[in-house]
């Protein structure tokens, strides 16, 4: 699974009116998380290649903490299509600043669970030849796909938003 969090640690402000928060202070700021999870999902699932159907569905979120929200994306891919997997060009691949540790946990991994299939139904749904079908597979894993990202730049969006709301919620 594929996800991230937001840390507001930092920012004085904020870090100051949460030690000091009372009940309603804390009622706020899960109000606030919540549309900002939202807000993350609906622009990661606009932003996910339209090809990825199964992508697109596996986008959720968990608001069940009061405090700590998540976003992820529930399929094994989601990483390779985020980052890329750009092969033996993949010190090439540009990763967001920040972003580095995150992205090296899928560095040099492989994964051809379900890609067999899925190139099989896009060869099928593009009038491609099924005889083409394994020459795509194998491009694939030896030059690998560009980033396709759409998690990171929905959070990056949200992010400065969320920060501007808070710091207005806690003056």
């Amino acid at each position: 699974m594929a996800g991230f969090s937001l840390d507001i640690s930092g920012v004085k402000q904020i870090e100051q009116a949460i030690k000091k928060m009372d009940k309603a202070a804390t009622e706020g700021l899960a109000k606030e998380l919540d549309a900002s999870v939202i807000n993350i999902q609906r622009n990661a699932i606009r932003r996910a290649p339209a090809n990825f159907t199964k992508l697109r569905q596996s986008i959720k979120f968990d608001i069940d903490n009061k405090l700590f929200k998540s976003v992820f994306a529930g399929v094994e891919y989601a990483p390779y299509v985020e980052f890329g997997t750009a092969g033996k060009k993949k010190s090439q691949v540009k990763v967001p600043p920040g972003y580095e540790a995150f992205a090296a946990q899928f560095k040099g991994k492989k994964t051809t669970g379900n890609m067999w299939k899925s190139i099989e139904l896009w060869v099928k749904r593009k009038g491609i030849d099924p005889k083409l079908t394994f020459a795509i597979f194998r491009s694939i894993i030896n030059k690998g796909i560009p980033p396709q990202p759409f998690l990171i730049p929905s959070y990056e969006e949200e992010k400065p938003k969320l920060i501007k709301r808070l710091k207005n919620l806690f003056k």
